[in-house]
């Protein structure tokens, strides 16, 4: 089966402060929507927090509410605990930002991993990588582990790629599928969230 990572352990400097998993939608908070639009594909649900007293009386026992083994290195610190935790072999990742994650996007991802037989595979749109979104096996815990012990700038998300094999998926795959490419969408700022209220009518 698969486990869904959500990524929710940053500072939200550009936010002014605001916790971008707690932001309001139409009758639910960010994080609450991704929850529910990750069941329909993960029988495991992981946030990663470095707040987990903020999230834990919002969604109490429906998840599980961890923290960074190794804090202060960003994401790849918590995709390290995430996948040393999970119980499940695949992991898809997404960040706590990410209004429009879509179940059909992960679900091309992961039957393209499996016949691959990568160690990860991410989309490719718009000329560049995007590791959020991925679907990665847990085995990739043990090079994160590598990276985030060195004294440097190793440990950013993308340096992972230089030590793992791993393969993408381009966007006319999705569009082959009719899968929207905004679920790589991510908030970072108070006008990003305003942007996506003004246009977005409806949510699903």
């Amino acid at each position: 089966m698969l486990t869904g990572v959500i990524l929710a352990g940053g500072h939200n400097r550009r936010m002014g402060g605001q916790n971008k998993a707690l932001l309001s939608f139409p009758n639910e908070r960010l994080i609450e929507r991704q929850i529910r639009i990750m069941r329909q594909n993960c029988d495991e649900i992981i946030v990663v927090s470095n707040e987990p007293r903020t999230l834990l009386p919002i969604l109490k026992d429906t998840v599980r509410i961890i923290t960074d083994y190794i804090s202060g290195k960003g994401p790849l610190s918590g995709m390290h605990a995430a996948f040393s935790l999970s119980k499940n072999p695949y992991l898809w990742v997404v960040g706590c930002g990410m209004p429009y994650i879509c179940p059909n996007a992960a679900d091309l991802l992961w039957k393209h991993k499996k016949d691959l037989r990568c160690d990860a595979i991410i989309p490719f749109v718009g000329n560049q990588l995007h590791p959020l979104h991925g679907i990665y096996h847990k085995s990739c815990s043990s090079v994160i582990s590598k990276l985030l012990e060195l004294e440097c700038d190793q440990y950013k998300v993308h340096e992972l790629f230089n030590n793992i094999y791993y393969e993408t998926l381009s966007e006319s795959l999705f569009a082959a599928q009719n899968i929207d490419l905004k679920f790589l969408i991510n908030i970072h700022s108070p006008e990003d969230y305003k942007q996506i209220l003004r246009t977005s009518h409806t949510f699903i």
